[in-house]
Parts: structure tokens; sequence; C-alpha cells
């Protein structure tokens, strides 16, 4: 009898280590599996002043749209139903963004042929890969690692840097930057009803994410 309640013992032992090492396990799969889906943007914040202090920098000609604006400030955002004066932030920021890359839309059109291909999630927030089907491949949004050195980098190539901050520490906003003045980033606001260049650190104190423009 006492072997029997050795052995059995034994045994329970043995199938709660192998529970334990199974749990782990699955555990640390689930770990892996969200590091990689998470995007490689997402490594920030980081700070709304930053990178090499001697660029000077300004790409010109961009045409200023507000997310406010009559022309579609009723429109709704994907199916979120909200309208674009309430979140259109990045479509407009987008559709600038476009436009200085040599594919010339307006939030309007871009809002519609985004919902037409599927471009946006339930909750109206941008699909960035449809962003290549709506300008018929001419154009693809990149999600890069963040930092100054990427946005200095397009700067200097007079491509500008889609990128995303937070209002009063809380409300994801999406601003264009379009120049630089030292370490200062000059970005152009949807809601920014003056429609004049405004310092990035006078928005936000940091830089949560950044969407690059490839054209060709």
């Amino acid at each position: 009898m006492a072997n029997k309640v050795v052995l059995r013992t034994i045994t329970m032992k043995r199938s709660v280590l192998i529970s334990v090492g199974l749990l782990a396990c699955v555990i640390s799969a689930a770990a892996a599996f969200l590091l990689l889906r998470r995007s490689p943007s997402e490594s920030g914040p980081i700070d709304a002043r930053g990178g090499s202090g001697d660029l000077s920098v300004m790409i010109r000609g961009i045409p200023y749209y507000l997310q406010n604006d009559p022309q579609w400030a009723a429109e709704p955002v994907g199916g979120s139903g909200e309208p674009m004066a309430s979140v259109g932030c990045t479509v407009s920021a987008l559709a600038m963004g476009l436009t200085a890359v040599g594919h010339p839309v307006d939030p309007l059109t871009l809002g519609r042929n985004l919902k037409q291909r599927g471009g946006f999630t339930a909750n109206g927030f941008v699909i960035w890969q449809a962003v290549s089907d709506v300008t018929g491949g001419r154009v693809k949004v990149e999600l890069p690692p963040l930092s100054h050195e990427a946005i200095d980098a397009e700067l200097v190539r007079n491509r500008p840097v889609i990128a995303k901050i937070l209002l009063r520490d809380r409300i994801q906003h999406w601003v264009l930057v379009v120049g630089k003045q030292g370490t200062d980033y000059l970005i152009m606001d949807p809601l920014n009803g003056e429609k004049r260049l405004l310092r990035l650190s006078d928005r936000s104190s940091a830089i949560h994410a950044i969407r690059l423009l490839k054209s060709w």
C-alpha cells in the first residue's frame, strides 16, 4: 500500500510539473506572437524635438487641408459613422502627404476611395496597406522604427512624414511633418484653422509613430 501511495504521489508531481511546463510554453508563445504582431513604429515615443540640429529644410507647395472644411466636414469616415470634422485628421494628413509625393487628392476623394477598397477598420482607422490600392500601386506607406533620424532622412529627400502625436497627452492626432529648423519639426495640422505651419513641440511633447510615403 505504501508503495502505491508513493507511486501515486510521484505521478501527481510529474503531472503538475508537466502542466506548469506547458503553461510556460503557452505564455512564451503568446508573448512571442504579440512581439511579432507589434508594429515596428510602436517602439516610441520619442521627444517632439531632436535629430540633427544643423538641418534646415522646408517642403513647399502642399495644399493645407483641414478636417473640418465644409467640403467634407460631414463625410462619414469609414464605417464608423463619425464625421470627418471629428475624426478626419488621418485622412487629411494623408491627403496632404500623397499630394506632396505626386498623387494629388483631397480628403473627400481619398476617404471615399479608401472606403470603397476596404481601407478602414470598423472603428474608422486607416488601413495603411490600402494606400497602395487607391494610388494604383504608385505610393506605398511604410511603418519604420520610430526615430528622429528616419524623419530627417525623409525631409532631406523632400518627402513629408505623417506623424502621430497626443493632444493634451490623451487624444490621438495625426499631422504632417513638412520641415525642420534646428531640432524643431514644422507641421501642417488638420486642426489648425489659420492654415499656418506650427512647431510640432508646440502641439505635443512627443512623437508616438510615423508613416513614410514611398512613391515610384
